[in-house]
């Protein structure tokens, strides 16, 4: 299990991959060749040698699938089950990434299940 400093980080660099513009959105799937889903942008910026990323013809499988996150996965982020559907669902019907994190931020306990960091209470004010 990750310490909280570690999740935290994750967090952090999760936020800042979706608001960089390096990814581009998809939907219905984690990622479905160079388009991502909000939560296959998480999945994918994990190491590799843990993900274990392959690739199908509906998309690319991360730890098994290409439409759930894994237990490891939300483990490292910290998401709470309800999250993966309120994010699933915030990404498929058009919001954006830097809305998803706006989202994330402003809701952070219905998304995350543990204490905001230092940084968000930073950036937010």
């Amino acid at each position: 299990m990750p310490t909280l400093e570690e999740q935290h980080a994750n967090i952090k660099k999760w936020f800042e991959a979706l608001e960089s513009g390096k990814y581009m959105q998809g939907s219905h799937r984690l990622r479905k060749g160079n388009f991502f889903c909000c939560l296959g942008v998480a999945a994918d910026l994990l190491p590799k040698t843990i993900t274990c990323p392959f690739y199908t013809l509906d998309g690319i499988c991360y730890d098994g699938s290409t439409k759930v996150l894994s237990s490891y996965i939300r483990e490292q982020y910290a998401l709470k089950d309800a999250a993966i559907f309120r994010l699933t669902v915030k990404n498929d019907h058009g919001a954006s990434f830097k809305e998803i994190v706006n989202y994330m931020k402003t809701y952070w306990k219905l998304i995350f299940s543990i204490p905001e960091p230092d940084w968000l209470k930073i950036d937010t004010k």
